[in-house]
């Protein structure tokens, strides 16, 4: 029984976390596409936004998952439960993949994974974000994208005590939030100064990435102080205000849009997680809004549902697409379009199969032992 008469009481219907709410998954699906395509073409050089996007998303569902769950029995233990069950399974499968059955199956493949196999103690305990953080990127790249998920547990470590800790003030909270995100903002312009660390720290660490994080927790605290459509319009003038500035930068930087940029990382960041916690806020607080009904697409939907295993396995599809698109399509040593095109359809399609089945045959047995553990929210 919830013993704090503040949780719940004011929040609009509209805000609070249900078992699935559709533009959410929507929203997932259009992270991990951005994602994907900044890795398949060449072009797409902005599309490491998504990342920022499931950062937002974490940040939302997370604390508010906690925050009505906060008086709940075994409020610890059962959240950090279920996000084990989440998360661990199908990291660790593809880790036993690279680190066990490759090198099992082919020595020379063993081999070529050797600078890989070396650091593999920062993956199986999440830390991967650190080891970039004092080493820089990876030589072998095919698992470089996990960065994000040893931020993401880490974030999942600190979380529930933060909540817990304002659980009754929810206007100190909003002020905490917003504090931190000027942290963020600070250990990015300072972070290179601190003994140790590259230039690849202010992409990586969750210090440097907690502004993503807050504000999405922010729109759900915020959702507190007025009703959901009132809400709505301030979340979508906030990401309006984002937007345009974002615009603005771009057009005094040759429209370019890549996180090692000096200001990018500094303030483009968190320019970022501003606009996705405005459209998140307002999708929430006006569900009929044109504007984020192809979120609720049956297709986005379901690539929402299944992003993790596309998330997971979307790098080395790509890598391994590539080779054999290098190997037997290659014409005078120059990818024509048909080419690229074949590349680009190929490494969407298998990964999107590869994520399907994880969720269905994998990833589920799991999902139905962690919605039997007894802490309400959103289904993530």
């Amino acid at each position: 029984m919830n013993q704090n008469p503040e949780i719940g009481k004011s929040l609009p219907s509209e805000f609070k976390l249900k078992k699935q709410i559709a533009p959410l998954d929507g929203f997932r699906g259009l992270a991990v596409i951005l994602v994907m395509a900044y890795h398949f073409i060449g072009w797409f050089s902005f599309g490491w936004i998504g990342v920022d996007l499931f950062f937002v998303l974490s940040g939302f569902l997370i604390t508010g998952k906690l925050w009505e769950s906060v008086h709940e029995p075994g409020y610890y233990a059962s959240f950090y439960l279920r996000r084990l069950l989440r998360i661990v399974p199908a990291y660790f499968l593809v880790l036993i993949i690279f680190f066990l059955l490759i090198p099992l199956v082919s020595d020379s493949a063993g081999q070529s994974l050797q600078p890989l196999l070396d650091t593999q103690l920062y993956y199986w305990t999440f830390t991967l974000n650190i080891y970039d953080a004092l080493h820089g990127w990876p030589e072998k790249i095919f698992l470089v994208h996990l960065w994000s998920v040893a931020t993401e547990m880490q974030f999942y470590l600190i979380w529930p005590f933060i909540v817990m800790a304002f659980a009754r003030k929810h206007d100190r909270f909003a002020l905490f939030l917003g504090i931190l995100c000027v942290v963020a903002i600070l250990f990015r312009v300072f972070d290179e100064r601190i003994a140790g660390l590259t230039s690849v720290s202010s992409y990586v660490m969750l210090p440097a990435r907690m502004d993503a994080f807050c504000l999405g927790a922010l729109v759900y605290v915020l959702s507190y102080s007025g009703t959901a459509e009132k809400m709505a319009r301030y979340f979508l003038l906030l990401g309006g205000v984002a937007f345009l500035t974002i615009f603005f930068m771009l057009g005094n930087n040759n429209f370019k849009w890549h996180h090692y940029q000096s200001i990018v990382e500094q303030v483009g960041y968190t320019l970022n997680a501003v606009l996705w916690a405005g459209l998140i806020g307002y999708s929430l607080g006006m569900p009929a809004a044109r504007s984020t009904h192809f979120l609720s697409l049956p297709f986005m939907r379901r690539i929402g549902r299944y992003s993790y295993g596309m998330y997971l396995f979307h790098l080395p599809v790509g890598i391994l697409v590539n080779k054999l698109v290098a190997r037997y399509m290659f014409l005078n040593g120059n990818w024509n379009w048909l080419q690229q095109l074949f590349f680009i359809v190929l490494s969407f399609a298998l990964t999107f199969v590869l994520g399907m089945v994880s969720y269905h045959v994998y990833e589920n047995r799991f999902l139905r032992m962690k919605a039997r553990i007894g802490v309400k929210g959103v289904a993530n």
